[in-house]
């Protein structure tokens, strides 16, 4: 008899709980093994149950490690006088960090953009800054590490709201966000140079 192979992905979650737990099940011959993945909140599965006869090995890690394709990243600069900067900013995302620069004059004051990384990028050093190379992103190191912007250098910055949404083929959109009800908050050399987005 020949042994056989298969992988399965099954989604649960306990009564009442925002959180979704994912269980990989893989069979090779006689032998079963389980992979428990926390599920993000937030965070919908382009499907929840996903099985074949014969996959291959190469088939059951695309389904365990799908990357991410695609950060949107929206920032609002307040605006009240001396709310912009000329210093350095970056998003911390996933246990690396990505440089938020255009060809435009960023962080003005009452300015707001939208920066790309990964599928359609316009940010500057495209290649540097996208999350499908170097270290690729992984869905589930997501909740691993904080979320935040930092700055560094330059002026003050005065930030009035962040929008980020992390897209990916098999999570959807997880979306993340701060200071969308205000007030604005002020980072700098003295006033503190993180925002942390969860």
């Amino acid at each position: 008899m020949n042994p056989t192979s298969s992988a399965a992905l099954r989604e649960s979650a306990a009564p009442g709980c925002s959180r979704r737990r994912f269980v990989l099940r893989l069979t090779a011959g006689s032998g079963t093994g389980l992979l428990a993945l926390a599920g993000l909140a937030g965070v919908r599965p382009a499907h929840a149950q996903q099985s074949s006869p014969a996959a291959s090995p190469a088939a059951a890690r695309a389904v365990q490690t799908a990357t991410v394709r695609q950060i949107r990243l929206h920032i609002w600069t307040g605006d009240l006088p001396g709310a912009e900067t000329d210093g350095d900013v970056f998003l911390g995302l996933g246990g690396r960090e990505f440089f938020v620069d255009s060809a435009d004059n960023d962080f003005e004051r009452g300015t707001d953009k939208v920066y790309v990384f990964g599928e359609g990028a316009n940010v500057r050093r495209p290649a540097e800054n996208d999350p499908r190379r170097q270290l690729p992103l992984d869905p589930r190191e997501l909740t691993k590490f904080p979320i935040y912007l930092r700055l560094a250098g330059g002026s003050d910055w005065n930030v009035q709201r962040v929008d980020l949404q992390v897209i990916g083929p098999e999570i959807g959109t997880a979306n993340f966000g701060r200071l969308a009800s205000g007030p604005s908050l002020w980072l700098g050399a003295k006033k503190g140079l993180f925002l942390y987005l969860r």
